[in-house]
């Protein structure tokens, strides 16, 4: 288990982002690049180094407490593991690298946050996102970025590295009511995809007991208090973006 709530029996709120507004000041969104071909993309690198990485948290986690549902993607820490002494502030100032390359389809700016979330179209139906970075100057719409590549670096008031994959061949089943979710219906654990020997490495630093390392976000169970809830006053077309 998660060493946050991994699951919760009900959630009453969402807090909701689009790309269009809801929490952010600012985003650049450009269409799906075309003529990709189809099927997974292939992650060569991790976003932090991986000597730096000091524990990787799955699918399913409601860690910040702000999280109202279970988040659908990965955690990267870099400041956190649960036998290490705190780090003091000021955090470590760490480079993050493209896991893949594709082309940056969008860029989200978090409100009053210097730190940005940015998505890669690696495939013409696989995606991936960071969050939590300070993006670099060069880094924008348009630009094909390769696996490897630096990104920017850490957020100052953030001890991890969000990464996220969107698969449209995956659907969940496990959501009562799919509309509400937005492109977190075709959420996958983006260990999956890492090539070996990376993916064994990650896979050993993830802190969950065991033999599922990759989590899970679609609780729903229609006609019982399971899963995600919503207040009615939420519309049902409302895409929740964690």
């Amino acid at each position: 288990m998660n060493r946050s709530a991994f699951l919760a029996p009900f959630f009453l709120l969402l807090l909701v982002a689009s790309c269009s507004g809801g929490g952010s000041t600012g985003c650049g969104c450009g269409p799906t690049p075309p003529n990709l071909p189809t099927g997974p993309g292939t992650f060569t690198v991790a976003p932090i180094e991986v000597a730096r990485i000091t524990d990787l948290e799955p699918l399913g986690a409601m860690n910040p407490s702000p999280h109202t549902i279970p988040t659908d993607h990965v955690y990267f820490y870099y400041a956190w593991c649960p036998t290490c002494p705190p780090i003091p502030p000021p955090l470590p100032v760490l480079p993050v690298y493209a896991p893949g390359s594709g082309q940056v389809v969008w860029i989200l700016a978090s409100a009053g946050q210097p730190d940005q979330k940015v998505q890669v179209q690696m495939t013409a139906d696989f995606s991936y996102y960071l969050d939590h970075i300070v993006l670099d100057s060069g880094i924008t719409v348009g630009i094909t970025v390769t696996a490897g590549q630096r990104m920017g670096q850490t957020g100052s008031g953030s001890s991890a590295v969000d990464l996220g994959v969107v698969y449209q061949a995956v659907t969940l089943s496990g959501f009562v009511n799919p509309a509400r979710y937005g492109t977190s219906v075709h959420t996958d654990s983006p260990f999956k995809y890492f090539a070996e020997p990376l993916k064994s490495q990650l896979y050993g630093r993830v802190r969950r007991t065991g033999t599922d390392k990759d989590g899970k976000i679609d609780y729903d169970v229609r006609g019982r208090l399971v899963g995600t809830w919503f207040h009615e006053s939420v519309a049902a077309t409302t895409a929740a973006v964690m």
